[in-house]
C-alpha cells in the first residue's frame, strides 16, 4: 500500500497516502469481485417474476393434482366393480397420492395423465362406463332425460301420422 511520510517532531503531521497503479487494481479487482455478490442480495425484477412463475405453477399443479385424486378415487371407488379394468387405475391414482405427499410432483402428475388415459380407453370399449366428471345423478338424469325424449319423439313421430278417417256408415 501507499507509505507514509512522517516529518520531525517539530512540524509532526502525516503526509496523505498517494494511491500507486497497483492499488487501483487491486482495488477494482475486490469491487468486480464485490458486485456479483451483492447482485445476488438484491434480485432483479426478472428474477422475481421468474420465481413467481415457477411458485405459482408448482402450487397450481399440486391443486390440480390434488383435485384429480380425490374426483378419481371418488370415481373408481363408484366404478371398479363394474369394470375390472380400472384396478389398474386406482392402483396408478394411489401412487400419485404417494408421489405428490412426498412432493414429486411431476411423477404424480404423470400418473393422473395416465389414469385418464386408462379410463378414457376403457370407455372406449365399453361406452356404458360414465365419464370420470360425472356423477351417478348425473348419469341417472342423461339416461331419463334420453328415454323421455326418444318416447316423446316416437309420439310425434305417431301423432304427425294422420288419423285413419272415419269410416262412414
Amino acid at each position: 500500500m501507499a507509505s507514509v511520510e512522517q516529518t520531525s517532531e517539530a512540524g509532526s503531521h502525516a503526509t496523505p497516502p498517494m494511491f500507486q497503479p497497483q492499488d487501483a487494481r487491486q482495488l477494482a479487482g475486490l469491487l468486480a469481485n464485490l458486485l456479483p455478490m451483492l447482485m445476488s442480495l438484491h434480485p432483479t425484477a426478472a428474477d422475481m417474476a421468474r420465481q413467481i412463475d415457477q411458485q405459482a405453477s408448482v402450487a397450481m399443479v399440486k391443486d390440480l393434482i390434488a383435485d384429480s385424486v380425490v374426483r378419481l378415487s371418488n370415481y373408481l371407488d363408484r366404478q371398479i366393480e363394474r369394470q375390472p379394468g380400472l384396478e389398474v387405475c386406482a392402483s396408478q391414482v394411489a401412487q400419485a397420492e404417494q408421489c405428490a405427499a412426498h412432493g414429486d410432483v411431476q411423477t404424480a402428475f404423470s400418473l393422473i395423465w395416465q389414469t385418464y388415459r386408462g379410463i378414457v380407453a376403457l370407455r372406449m370399449a365399453d361406452p356404458t362406463l360414465p365419464p370420470v366428471g360425472e356423477s351417478e345423478f348425473d348419469a341417472a338424469a342423461k339416461t331419463a332425460a334420453m328415454t323421455k325424449g326418444a318416447q316423446a319423439a316416437g309420439q310425434t313421430a305417431k301423432s304427425a301420422v294422420p288419423a285413419p278417417a272415419p269410416k262412414p256408415h
